[in-house]
């Protein structure tokens, strides 16, 4: 299976066909990453100062990560849903859609709602 996958993927664009979509992934998972990590880190020094304690505890830390990953998910979820679809796209390379495209086609087909189509899912997973 895995060299069929390879061969079928190399006469279709070589090797650049199993990176398709790379570059809207990735800068999608790096700015949640630092979201997340930031808010979460952020959260628990609050905590800390406000309890005056050294350990918050499970309860805290878990509220305070859940809510870090929340926020961060909604700020990077346009990114995360243009990267879907530009992996999905099945057409001629040269017709590849673009971050800029898929932003301008979702706004006007959709409004700034169709942006967020899917996080409810998304959020509960």
């Amino acid at each position: 299976a895995v060299v069929s996958t390879q061969s079928t993927g190399g006469e279709r664009g070589g090797v650049a066909a199993f990176y398709k979509g790379i570059t809207p992934a990735l800068m999608g998972v790096i700015p949640f990453a630092a979201l997340q990590l930031g808010l979460s880190k952020t959260g628990t020094e609050l905590w800390r100062q406000w309890n005056e304690v050294g350990n918050p505890g499970f309860w805290p830390l878990f509220t305070i990560s859940s809510s870090a990953t929340f926020v961060a998910m909604g700020c990077t979820y346009p990114l995360r849903l243009m990267t879907c679809q530009m992996q999905a796209y099945r057409g001629p390379a040269q017709d590849k859609p673009t971050l800029g495209y898929l932003f301008g086609k979702i706004m006007k087909s959709e409004g700034a709602r169709g942006l967020y189509r899917g996080f409810t899912a998304n959020a509960i997973k």
